[in-house]
């Protein structure tokens, strides 16, 4: 049955990734059990704009799992063509408020990238900010700001920014899985093990993402996959 369930899970998640004008999209996600907590998303918006979410539910295994299947089911019934992100993550918090006996919550970044402006607006609810490299593979400062998950509160705090992607930049979106699992390597920094990966000839966007979750394994003190992992990279390749 939990065979089933995680198929059904990872069913519902992008089956291809996008073609996008002028940029290259890399995603993969590897539940720690059967069933997981954390997801992705890549909705289409129309005129040259993707919709992109990283979220992460409290917890492991079944619950986290059905959690997170009634945030990604409200996630795609909000965001349409015309929904700010910030409106996005409010009316998907007072629908998660409405009906959550168990106190449970999630960490969510939604974002609409821009193809023809190459900009790349987001909301973030107390999910780990995004890590942005130049043409060089060199970290960009992203601006961030205090902000709360949703399920929790009637007006949690979000953290709203808007960011230039350069020709040749990458930004990378991600869960606590992939961060935290970094605190048991040998010292290198995630910020770091990005620009290292990067910075390889020909590294795609996917290439990244795999070879992160790779990297994180093999640096690992543990024998098992702590936690759910999610990553997310877009990278400006121009037009």
């Amino acid at each position: 049955e939990l065979e089933i369930a995680r198929d059904m899970q990872l069913s519902v998640l992008p089956q291809a990734l996008p073609q996008l004008p002028g940029f290259d999209l890399g995603a993969l996600i590897v539940p720690a059990r059967a069933v997981g907590g954390d997801f992705y998303d890549l909705i289409p918006l129309g005129d040259q704009r993707i919709g992109i979410a990283v979220g992460d539910v409290c917890d492991k295994g079944v619950p986290a799992a059905l959690f997170m299947m009634r945030t990604y089911s409200l996630l795609r019934a909000k965001a349409g063509p015309h929904n700010s992100p910030v409106q996005v993550l409010r009316d998907v918090n007072r629908h998660l408020l409405s009906r959550n006996p168990g106190g449970m919550f999630v960490t969510l970044l939604y974002g609409i990238l821009d193809c023809a402006t190459s900009r790349f607006t987001y909301a973030r609810a107390g999910h780990p900010v995004p890590i942005m490299l130049d043409r060089l593979s060199q970290p960009i400062a992203v601006p961030s700001r205090p902000g709360q998950p949703l399920g929790l509160w009637e007006k949690p705090l979000l953290d709203i920014e808007e960011v230039l992607l350069p020709e040749g930049a990458m930004v990378l979106a991600f869960s606590d899985g992939l961060s935290d699992a970094m605190q048991d390597a040998d010292g290198l920094t995630l910020q770091n093990l990005c620009c290292a990966l990067a910075s390889k000839p020909g590294a795609t966007a996917q290439g990244v993402v795999v070879q992160l979750f790779q990297e994180v394994v093999a640096r690992s003190t543990v024998e098992h996959q702590r936690d759910d992992f999610v990553a997310v990279a877009v990278k400006r390749i121009g037009s």
